[in-house]
């Protein structure tokens, strides 16, 4: 039960040093650089479930081997915190998490790198795209988004299914065994499972014969 008060009862901003601690105790012990998930009970509506900025700002000072920090916001609050990790007096890379706004990150210039579970099942279209934005092709990478692929990543992310279907979207490309999630996760839904499959198909990706996608899973 105690173990509530530093996970989802956990408030950064008023206890940052229950996370800095930690994180410091690990780097004591194995001095490498950190790329962070700053997950906490949620800040909503701007922060939703990650860290808000005065921590964010707090942690990345006092943990010199933070290097990345993943972007787990709601579109506004993280065009918010990455603007002040470019405000920091070292680098501390932005690393992109929700696929579904990565053409407006790199746009934005708020795209240093990503740490994303959306790779798992789109990685052939998703380089192609952030490539032509590297090269200042922006209609290229614009076709790309707009034909299936930001449907696709908006088809998987829902947030209290993510990684579900990350599963099942993997799953479907062929490139994993089983979409099903070790228990206590939830199965996943039939319907969830045709949804991936008409929105991986219209991206033009490759999946497998829609007659093995019926495994008597609740609809």
């Amino acid at each position: 039960q105690g173990m509530i008060d530093v996970s989802t009862a956990w408030s950064p901003t008023d206890y940052p040093e229950i996370w800095i601690d930690m994180l410091n105790s690990v780097a004591r012990e194995v001095d490498l650089p950190m790329i962070t998930h700053p997950t906490a009970a949620g800040s909503p509506p701007l922060f939703g479930q990650g860290i808000p900025l005065a921590a964010t700002r707090n942690i990345c000072r006092q943990v010199p081997n933070i290097v990345g920090w993943k972007m787990l916001y709601p579109y506004p609050g993280y065009r918010v915190i990455a603007e002040a990790l470019k405000t920091l007096d070292r680098p501390v890379a932005v690393m992109g998490a929700l696929a579904h706004f990565f053409h407006e990150y790199h746009m934005m210039g708020m795209l240093d790198g990503t740490m994303s579970g959306f790779w798992n099942y789109a990685a052939e279209p998703m380089v192609k795209h952030l490539d032509a934005l590297d090269k200042g092709d922006h209609q290229a990478a614009l076709s790309i988004w707009r034909a299936g692929l930001v449907q696709l990543h908006e088809a998987v992310g829902d947030r209290g299914r993510l990684h579900i279907r990350y599963k099942v979207a993997t799953w479907l490309r062929g490139l994993i065994p089983s979409p099903i999630m070790r228990p206590p996760l939830p199965l996943p839904r039939q319907s969830e499972i045709d949804l991936l499959y008409a929105a991986l198909q219209a991206a033009g990706l490759d999946v497998i014969d829609q007659r093995d996608t019926k495994i008597g899973l609740p609809a």
